[in-house]
Formats: C-alpha cells, structure tokens, sequence
C-alpha cells in the first residue's frame, strides 16, 4: 500500500481515486481462473475465459504515449477478448493516456456504459469521536458461508448477473 496522498486538490483526489481502481483490479486480477497481461507497463488487462460478464474481461489501465501505435494496441486487445468470445469493458479515466482514447474506442463500435463515481476525503477532518452504529461489526471472512454472502450483497449492490457469484 502507498503512502496517503496529502493532495487535496481535485486533481489529487482524483489521482487517488484511479490509482486506488488501478490497484484493486491489479490485485484481482490474479486469481487462478484469470488469464492477466499486465507485463507492458503501459497497459493492464485481464481474461477470464467463459465468463461472459464485462467486469471479469477489462483493460483497467492505459497510459499509452501517443507515439506507440495506440490504434494498433487497441485492436490486438480487443481481438484477445474476440477471442475468447467474451464481452469487455475498457476503463477510461482522467489520467488514461491518449486523452482521445475514449473516442478511439467508440470509433471501434464501443459504446460508453457507465460514469462511476468516486469517493475520497480528508483523512485530517475525519470526525474520530463520532460513536458507529451500536449494531455495527467488522470482521474477518472466516469460511466459505460467510464468503458467500458478502459476495451476494456486492453481486446485488452492484447489479451482476447470478453467474458471477460462482466466479468471485
């Protein structure tokens, strides 16, 4: 884990935000049943071959110089997703480099799906006195029953279809 960025600016926080994607799907990205490519420092993605959910197929970081032949590796990352037959997303960012790739993308019959928001605050300000929710517990996952119903609160939080519940 990095250090806690003391940029408050937008810009910063933004930072935070995406660096903070970048990092989640870096680490989820290498479970066993996943095919990860993530050895190009400039571009992250992840396969995972029969599922047919766009979360669990995703280029997740792109930080290509436009000099790079972009449209090039654009077209041979969305040919590994053809594939293997398998819908995807393509997460475009404040930070993503080229700052046109979004319209690269459409321009290939890609569609923009979804703006997901993101979250940050000033760690300084946090209130620390303020009581939780007396029927509030945190704990640790210790078997497979309660994994399974953390999975099913986020797979309906977050709209996915049943089949992903299998694969978290």
């Amino acid at each position: 884990m990095g250090a806690i960025s003391q940029d408050l600016s937008t810009a910063g926080m933004a930072a935070a935000i995406e660096a903070n994607w970048v990092g989640v799907f870096g680490l989820w990205s290498h479970t066993p049943c996943i095919e990860v490519h993530d050895d190009e420092s400039d571009l992250r993605w992840y396969i995972t071959p029969g599922v047919p959910v766009p979360l669990f197929n995703h280029v997740y970081f792109t930080r290509v110089a436009q000099e790079e032949n972009i449209d090039a590796r654009i077209e041979g990352v969305m040919g590994s997703f053809a594939e293997h037959e398998v819908p995807f997303m393509w997460s475009v960012g404040p930070f993503t480099q080229p700052t046109d790739l979004g319209a690269r993308l459409e321009s290939r019959g890609l569609s923009r799906a979804d703006e997901l928001p993101g979250m940050a605050v000033d760690l300084q300000a946090i209130n620390e006195d303020l009581p939780s929710p007396s029927a509030l517990a945190t704990e640790r996952v210790s078997n497979i029953e309660v994994l399974r119903e953390c999975i099913e609160v986020m797979r309906v939080g977050f709209e996915l279809p049943e089949l992903t519940s299998e694969v978290f």
